[in-house]
């Protein structure tokens, strides 16, 4: 039998061979500026300020929560038949 050191995690953080980081970095790279152009003109380009609260997004929370429970529990079912 062979046994191989398991690499570190940074180690396969910063693999290239076989990632798909090199692929999908021009569209991180328009996400991350389309992020901070939002972030900069908030409030600036139409004088509009939106005010933020947490229920929309603790309802998105249990709603989503519920949603992978359900989903979860399905796999989970289906990979114990398989088995």
């Amino acid at each position: 039998m062979i046994i191989r050191p398991r690499p570190h995690w940074i180690r396969l953080l910063l693999v290239r061979r076989g990632s798909l980081v090199h692929r999908i970095y021009g569209q991180q790279l328009f996400i991350f500026a389309l992020s901070c152009a939002v972030v900069a003109a908030h409030g600036q380009l139409f004088l509009w300020k939106v005010t933020l609260t947490a229920s929309p997004f603790s309802l998105m929370g249990v709603s989503f929560a519920i949603f992978l429970g359900f989903r979860i529990n399905a796999s989970y079912d289906r990979f114990w038949e398989a088995r």
